[in-house]
């Protein structure tokens, strides 16, 4: 709203009144109300935006590039680009994620439900019978047993396992081993690992074509990286390149960021055209990962019916034929 209204000519401190005033979020009025102080007190708009803590570091860096270049509403219309861009694929990767462990939490509380009292109840009507038992019947007889005898002690390796995760997650070391453990899972790692080369070259990216030396945008693609692991690799990167490596070689981690990055950052390191093979690459990873998303949603949701119809039938047939 703010680019468009600049590019139509209203001057910078009538568009944010216009936007603080139409807005029906109180954050945004509230937020906006004290970024109009700030102008009108003489600050320049790059210190206002970087005051507020709603808005992320690598806006208020492009406001401030703008500021020097006179391209304000070029910055801004990239800068909002990239934030929609980011949203969406935050979108879809928390909806491919999460919908399966949902429906696969469901289905694990369904069969603990029949394994630890439908069973038990059901072996002992088949037990008082006196009868032999077929081998599938007897099997699930056995599981009940056990489940019988072991079922609080599974349930407090359970909890004892959850906690030591939790604590796990939250030491530095400890994040940053699980996160890169996590890259080597089978297409939950290659959604990760293409994520992280979206955020990376759409980052550094928007920054460098809007002025940015490499050196400054690392800085704010490693804030940008949700995972401590690529934020890591990251920094690394940018100390590599202070004693003089190239940024394409400091990419080339294995396991991390997809093989195309760094091929491509080394065509554009080049050519000196790093901006523009960066807006190629996170393109095409874009696209991917979409694709890659909609196909683990097919895939996912008719695999966890399979399974969990295969349980429920595994226990009918057992029992009642």
């Amino acid at each position: 709203q703010l680019a468009v209204m600049l590019r139509g000519g209203i001057s910078l401190l009538s568009a944010m009144q216009t936007i603080a005033s139409e807005s029906d979020s109180r954050s945004i009025r509230r937020a906006y109300s004290s970024m109009i102080d700030t102008v009108q007190s003489g600050r320049p708009f790059s210190e206002a935006v970087e005051s507020e803590p709603g808005f992320p570091q690598f806006l208020a860096q492009l406001v401030r590039v703008g500021e020097q270049t006179g391209i304000q509403e070029t910055v801004l219309v990239r800068a909002a680009d990239m934030m929609r861009t980011r949203r969406e694929t935050v979108r879809e990767l928390a909806t491919a994620l999460m919908y399966p462990i949902l429906v696969l939490l469901a289905a694990v509380v369904a069969t603990g439900y029949i394994v630890t009292n439908l069973l038990p109840k059901l072996a002992e009507l088949l037990v008082s019978l006196n009868r032999p038992l077929p081998s599938m019947t007897q099997s699930l007889i056995t599981i009940a047993d056990f489940t019988s005898a072991w079922g609080w002690y599974i349930f407090g390796a359970m909890i004892l396992g959850a906690v030591i995760f939790l604590i796990t997650w939250l030491s530095p070391g400890g994040r940053l081993w699980i996160e890169k453990s996590a890259l080597r899972i089978p297409v939950v790692g290659k959604l990760f690992r293409i994520s992280g080369t979206l955020t990376f070259s759409q980052t550094l990216g928007v920054l460098v074509s809007s002025g940015v030396t490499v050196l400054e945008a690392l800085i704010t693609v490693q804030e940008m990286h949700s995972s401590t692991y690529f934020s890591s690799i990251v920094q690394k990167s940018r100390d590599a390149i202070i004693r003089g490596q190239n940024l394409a070689d400091t990419l080339r981690v294995r396991g991390a960021y997809m093989p195309l990055l760094a091929t491509m950052a080394a065509v554009g390191e080049e050519s000196g055209t790093l901006d523009e093979v960066l807006e190629q690459v996170s393109d095409f990873h874009r696209s991917q990962l979409s694709a890659m998303i909609k196909t683990l949603s097919a895939l996912v949701t008719p695999a966890i019916i399979v399974v969990v119809g295969s349980i429920v039938g595994y226990v009918y047939i057992a029992f009642f034929v």
